[in-house]
């Protein structure tokens, strides 16, 4: 057995004290954590195994010294998760906020939701109604599906909107005024405008008149002359 799993037997000298201080350092350890509970309440036989199992838990998920990690990490190919690893975020509820991040573009349903839930089951209807009772993790549903929960992806469901209903447009029949004969046989006269009774007034546009004072000349006003042009 030992060959077949690689398990080497190492010996240490007889009657070697310094050899041996590994290992009573660890017993003694044992029994001063014992002595301590021993001392400050009366342990029965079950607690006293409890306890003793507690202090193992604790001394074998502590990193050595020596090796860098816990004897249990070399047993278990694994951290062991204890109380302790509650106060800080596990890988899973890292990933859980990452996955929850980057599905926020995606169908996002809330609690009471009434939604429309592909039938995957022998029936008739592609689509049956549901409610939504409680989401899972970002992508899965706990559906009421005709008082019965059924464990759903959010690719399987879609908004229940109610049916739109379209009317024909028909055209507004247009108002005729229908003029009616006096009995004498004569129309009757229509009412006059209220624009035409109300008389205008029309203000005067003054005109300038222009200024007596002659007006200033810019151009220059010295004698010009003709040129003088050779006549051969």
């Amino acid at each position: 057995f030992c060959a077949a799993n690689g398990i080497k037997h190492t010996l240490t000298p007889p009657l070697h004290l310094r050899s041996n201080g590994t290992v009573e350092r660890q017993v003694a350890k044992v029994k001063r954590s014992l002595e301590k509970q021993l001392s400050t309440k009366k342990l029965t036989a079950e607690k006293i195994q409890f306890s003793l199992d507690n202090f193992l838990l604790k001394h074998r998920i502590t990193p050595n010294s020596v090796t860098g990690y816990a004897p249990a990490e070399f047993l278990l190919k694994r951290i062991a998760r204890t109380k302790l690893d509650l106060l800080k975020p596990t890988k899973y509820k890292r990933t859980h906020d990452t996955l929850k991040e980057m599905s926020s573009t995606d169908k996002m349903f809330v609690e009471g939701e009434e939604v429309l839930v592909w039938n995957k089951r022998n029936n008739d209807k592609k689509w049956i109604t549901g409610k939504i009772a409680k989401q899972v993790n970002p992508f899965t549903y706990l559906v009421n599906v005709n008082c019965e929960l059924r464990f759903v992806h959010a690719e399987d469901l879609k908004v229940n909107q109610p049916p739109t209903w379209r009317f024909p447009v028909c055209p507004l029949p247009t108002r005729k005024d229908k003029v009616e004969a006096t009995p004498n046989g004569t129309l009757p006269q229509t009412k006059t405008d209220v624009s035409e009774s109300i008389p205008t007034s029309r203000t005067p546009i003054p005109i300038l008149s222009p200024s007596a004072q002659p007006q200033v000349l810019c151009r220059s006003i010295r004698d010009i002359k003709p040129p003088q042009r050779l006549n051969l």
